[in-house]
């Protein structure tokens, strides 16, 4: 089990249907239970900044509160209109606790802008060395690439969330998915599907030629599994998993969580 002082700061990237419950709804008693893990880990002293989907959901479901129509909005202008209520609900969240957050919205094209660069990692750093929890996704109204990506299946919040560990040099990287980890064969053809406890970062190509590219029928995990082998060989602690209890602080621990994906270089 790797010890706490492994990790310094960490970034935690969850899908919208890990923030959901079962009725298909963001829930504010998810995004509750993932505050209290953070505001734990922060008790050891590591930093933890989010990269949260959501947004999309967040605006679709407020239109229809209002009962106001949609079908002549794009999707990036419903994440616009549902950017406000995803940030509420983490900051109701972490109200709780009395801390804070700060929205931090980026495009590729702002990170691969020196200036601009610079300015998203020395504000994200910033926050996280003062026990502000910065809450980093792509500004949809701006770029809509991720939400061209998501309409094939694919979360591009996956690669920011490798951008963002980057760039701030992150020591580790959860992946929370709505599954448990990366299933041996699709999980919604068997009901007994497995899934690997761990996964070398040094087969990952081969990996992924062979074909593994399900959470539970996700198209979009070939990205997810991208994302976390560039962690992993950057020498990052990785591991993409489900909601299970506590499973950030588990994470943290050194605890077994979902899948692993291992870096041969690394100790733990």
């Amino acid at each position: 089990m790797c010890k706490l002082k492994a990790v310094s700061r960490l970034v935690v990237k969850f899908g919208t249907e890990s923030l959901s419950g079962e009725n298909g709804r963001l829930s504010q008693k998810i995004f509750n239970d993932f505050a209290r893990q953070i505001i734990a880990v922060q008790q050891f002293g590591i930093g933890v900044a989010i990269v949260s989907s959501g947004a999309i959901r967040a605006g679709a479901e407020r239109m229809d509160e209002l009962r106001l129509e949609t079908v002549h909005m794009e999707k990036k202008q419903i994440a616009g209109i549902g950017a406000r209520h995803l940030m509420n609900e983490w900051g109701r969240a972490f109200e709780i606790y009395g801390k804070e957050v700060a929205q931090i919205w980026v495009t590729y094209a702002s990170l691969a802008h020196n200036g601009e660069r610079k300015s998203t990692k020395d504000s994200t750093i910033c926050y996280l060395e003062n026990g502000v929890i910065p809450i980093i996704n792509e500004n949809d109204v701006l770029s809509d690439e991720e939400i061209r990506w998501m309409d094939e299946g694919i979360s591009e919040n996956d690669n920011l969330a490798w951008r963002i560990a980057t760039l701030v040099e992150a020591d580790a990287v959860l992946f929370i998915t709505s599954v448990k980890g990366i299933y041996k064969e699709d999980s919604q053809e068997s009901l007994k599907a497995e899934i690997y406890e761990e996964i070398d970062c040094e087969a990952g190509l081969e990996f992924l030629d062979n074909g593994h590219n399900s959470t539970g029928g996700s198209g979009g995990i070939k990205t997810k599994l991208k994302a976390a082998f560039q962690c992993a060989q950057a020498g990052k602690k990785v591991a993409v998993a489900g909601k299970d209890e506590d499973i950030i602080i588990k994470f943290v621990k050194g605890f077994p969580v979902g899948t692993k994906i291992k870096n041969p270089d690394r100790v733990c």
